[in-house]
């Protein structure tokens, strides 16, 4: 099968079943190259160059395993996973972090397939990584505020209870006071 531009861009592209199949049947043999790629070095990788060109698998997982080896894609997952992990409790509360937390995981769905941004998706799932570390730090800023903000009024109406206490009792104390001088006069 052969590339055809006039199909590429037109509504044909999702009706043509030669192309629908000439478009899988490439991909495929994409997705054998990077992962034939891979098992030459499995450890660390490839690289992300080749010669001139930067190779595209179509696949951000396979590419991934290609460029980096186990060890980069191990460390990409990880630090996915922890920040997941790290923001579950705060997706809870904050609607901008679970929909940051939506996107990525649509991101690296599509990335089986499509690769929707090609080189520019593990910058944009960095980007929303630190979005959301953002606003998990300015939302626990916050917190702490409002419990500062809340044990100094605690303390200033302790404080206010304890000077009313003290004058009570200094008024109960003179008062007793001024009616034992009494009695005795």
């Amino acid at each position: 099968t052969h590339y055809d531009k006039e199909i590429e861009f037109s509504a044909e592209r999702l009706t043509n079943v030669d192309f629908l199949l000439g478009t899988i049947y490439g991909r495929a043999l994409s997705y054998r190259g990077g992962i034939d790629s891979f098992l030459a070095s499995p450890i660390f990788g490839n690289g992300l160059f080749r010669g001139e060109y930067m190779v595209t698998q179509h696949n951000f997982h396979v590419e991934w395993l290609q460029y980096g080896g186990m060890i980069g894609y191990i460390l990409y997952a990880v630090v996915l996973i922890s920040h997941a992990i790290r923001m579950r409790r705060s997706a809870q509360r904050d609607h901008w972090i679970a929909a940051n937390l939506v996107t990525m995981i649509l991101i690296l769905a599509n990335c089986v397939t499509n690769g929707l941004m090609h080189g520019v998706m593990p910058y944009v799932l960095f980007l929303l990584m630190g979005l959301n570390e953002a606003r998990f730090r300015i939302n626990n800023k916050a917190t702490e505020i409002s419990v500062d903000d809340s044990e100094s009024r605690c303390i200033d109406e302790m404080a206010h209870i304890d000077s009313i206490r003290i004058l009570n009792f200094a008024r109960t104390k003179s008062g007793k006071i001024s009616n034992e001088k009494q009695g005795d006069q």
